[in-house]
């Protein structure tokens, strides 16, 4: 997305772990839709994508995220 400033590195921190917790919590697909569980994912790639400050720290929350984000495409797969 162009024309925008990427968030300081705590938001980036904050922001994985929090979708982490909601991707780990939903229960059924209504849930996802009303949470907007798909659009959070979206974001999320987004501002990881143009992130250029990586640290060590931040990379393994970031492989953490996009684990639980295929454990939750797998979980909702068939529904």
């Amino acid at each position: 997305m162009e024309g925008y400033a990427l968030p300081p590195l705590s938001c980036v921190n904050d922001a994985y772990v929090l979708l982490e917790f909601v991707m780990s919590s939903v229960t059924c697909m209504e849930e996802t839709e009303s949470l907007k569980v798909f659009e959070l994912v979206a974001t999320w790639a987004d501002a990881i994508a143009n992130w250029d400050s990586w640290e060590e720290m931040e990379d393994q929350g970031v492989f953490n995220t996009i684990k639980e984000a295929i454990n939750f495409h797998q979980r909702f797969e068939f529904i």
